[in-house]
């Protein structure tokens, strides 16, 4: 999960902070240009939101444990 949230958030920043366009000032940055970007972005942030759900699902008595505990009238 840390590596998907690394992978999509470096490819966001450079996103964010790097125009859009032909002549935004660099075409690749290392062997991967903004279309390679792009996809890892895009399957990465797919991935960490898969690995979030199972991890949810896997935690899901806990969860419903302490708000139960955390509403329960004393």
């Amino acid at each position: 999960m840390l590596v998907c949230f690394v992978i999509t958030a470096i490819s966001g920043m450079l996103f964010l902070f790097f125009p859009k366009g032909p002549r935004a000032g660099w075409y690749e940055i290392g062997s991967f240009n903004k279309g390679d970007l792009n996809a890892l972005h895009k399957y990465f942030g797919i991935l960490m939101i898969l690995f979030v759900l199972i991890h949810f699902l896997l935690h899901l008595k806990w969860i419903v444990t302490m708000t139960k505990n955390l509403f329960k009238k004393e």
